[in-house]
């Protein structure tokens, strides 16, 4: 088996995310990042940890002169940003960066510049206004018109968004905004994961699925999705990304989401991140695994052909929960089937364990709300008046 080598540069537990898939793609790791603990660390052939995000940046170099690297993933917006807005020269910029061209840059972690591209590259989205300043909300909100999202243009994982359905919701989130952000029409509809990989804006594979169930509002991030083999998607959706990924210029993992809308039945799409996610190796699950696709590229450059075939050994659809983003009640009460996700690297208990503060006021929240209300105020007196029972 010929060896490919993987640098991964990030600031959060993203940086881990893809180890799985590029390990089993036939890569050897490397990896610099800020100290974060992780179990998949240990698979890494080498982890440089730097103390700040300004020591992350002087590594780089050196990092690409000491090994010959197939692939360089920065893991995380924070990162891209980083690096984007960075003092590194051009040349160590565009070889680090998921994009083609320093043309395709506007876009890295700016709601405004993906909203921007998209629209100038041919690619369905909601009608949006990018908004400067607080003086030219009122105008811009009234030329969209109810309903809308406004969207802080830095922001991730569901925060920063805020949804608008009248003008009381003016008074009531005006003062939470923070400039310059985008106003996009609310699409109804089920949100679509179709995530994947690009080299040189082919693409080389994706997943297909739905967000079932979410942490942190409507516009968390999902941990439930039903995903669907590619032999029984809309043949559409590949030339929608094939057309997507010229627009961005994408170059290495993708994040993207789209809207099915309940209007008129077409896929809006409304977020394209060029970092990896914590989904990447899922579609092993489903009967549309990347391992093999991201090797057929990087060894012999076999890009995606379409239609994709069916795999017998796994059904049309498949419901895959995210264990690190349940609850411990979900945990506990196998919500989604989750026992049957836990591997040997992470049993049911390595994930309780994982963050145990949190998981035990969530079952202290779901104690309360099962225990009849005189009772729950009487364990609360005998516990102590002065403590917070949860």
């Amino acid at each position: 088996m010929s060896q490919l080598n993987a640098l991964l540069i990030g600031q959060s537990h993203l940086t881990f995310a893809p180890i799985p898939l590029l390990l089993r793609a036939g890569f050897s790791i490397d990896a610099i990042s800020l100290p974060i603990q992780h179990r998949s660390s240990r698979l890494l052939h080498s982890h440089r940890t730097v103390s700040t995000p300004t020591e992350l940046l002087d590594t780089i170099p050196p990092a690409l002169h000491g090994k010959p690297y197939d692939l360089i993933c920065p893991c995380d917006d924070e990162t891209l940003q980083l690096i984007a807005h960075s003092h590194l020269p051009e040349p160590i910029r565009q070889q680090v960066l998921p994009v083609t061209s320093p043309d395709h840059t506007s876009h890295l972690y700016s709601k405004s510049g993906l909203s921007l591209a998209l629209a100038n590259g041919g690619v369905l989205t909601p009608d949006f206004r990018v908004v400067r300043s607080r003086g030219d909300f009122a105008a811009a909100s009234s030329d969209l018109g109810f309903p809308f999202l406004a969207k802080l243009d830095s922001s991730w994982g569901g925060r920063g968004i805020f949804r608008f359905l009248s003008a009381k919701d003016i008074a009531r989130h005006l003062p939470k905004l923070t400039f310059p952000l985008v106003l996009q029409r609310l699409i109804p509809g089920p949100t679509l994961d179709l995530s994947g990989f690009y080299q040189n804006t082919q693409l080389i594979h994706f997943t297909s699925s739905e967000r079932i169930a979410s942490s942190g509002g409507p516009h968390g991030v999902s941990k439930v999705r039903r995903f669907t083999q590619l032999s029984h998607i809309d043949p559409t959706v590949f030339p929608e990304l094939q057309t997507l990924g010229r627009a961005v210029g994408a170059h290495g993992f993708s994040n993207v989401t789209a809207i099915l809308s309940e209007t008129d039945g077409q896929r809006y799409y409304v977020e394209c991140d060029l970092r990896p996610t914590v989904w990447a190796d899922h579609g092993r699950l489903t009967g549309n695994d990347a391992a093999p696709a991201l090797r057929n590229w990087f060894l012999h450059r076999q890009p995606m052909t379409w239609p994709q075939p069916h795999d017998d050994a796994f059904p049309a659809t498949s419901i895959i929960p995210y264990l690190a983003r349940f609850s411990a009640w979900e945990l506990l009460t196998n919500r989604y089937r989750a026992w049957d996700f836990t591997t040997p690297e992470a049993t049911l208990i390595d994930h309780l364990k994982a963050r145990p503060l949190p998981w035990l006021a969530s079952l202290a929240r779901q104690a309360q709300s099962l225990i009849p209300a005189p009772l729950w105020n009487r364990l609360r007196s005998f516990y102590g008046r002065k403590r917070r029972f949860v």
